[in-house]
């Protein structure tokens, strides 16, 4: 009757761990859509006066069970500053959305992004040497590295 008591015990205590734990996984996010974008890659740098980019934003998108941190960042890889960061919390085929860590954001890679303070939304197409991602109409293109 012990050995029966102990076996329930530990299932429900199994259980209560188990619904406690926060996998990360979003079920807005496609995870199909993810692994085809997960890498590291660095921007293409525009000098158009108008739609100005540094080649020195590094873009790195992860899985949502990395120890390295966020799904997703862009930071200046060359002073070390942060750009923006955070959650992916919304991914498909073709756009996805970014929960912005506070803590680790200065600044968006182009003057002509936007964000709503909380959140960035943006539309992305896979290309052959990366990835281009667009927000308001300004498109900014990423090598794989």
């Amino acid at each position: 009757m012990k050995r029966v008591l102990a076996i329930i015990l530990s299932i429900i205590m199994g259980l209560a761990v188990f619904t406690a734990c926060e996998t990360g996984t979003s079920p807005d996010v496609d995870a199909a859509a993810l692994n085809n974008i997960i890498g590291e890659y660095q921007a293409v740098a525009v000098e158009d006066e108008d739609n100005f980019v540094g080649g020195w934003w590094h873009l790195s998108i992860r899985d949502e069970y990395s120890e390295e941190g966020s799904d997703f960042s862009i930071y200046d890889n060359e002073a070390g500053n942060p750009g923006v960061e955070g959650k992916i919390v919304k991914l498909d085929d073709s756009s996805m959305v970014i929960e912005i860590n506070p803590d680790y954001y200065d600044e968006l890679p182009s003057s002509n992004w936007n964000d709503s303070g909380d959140t960035l939304e943006m539309t992305y197409v896979k290309t052959d040497s990366g990835i281009e991602l667009t927000n308001s109409d300004c498109t900014i293109a990423f090598n794989l590295e």
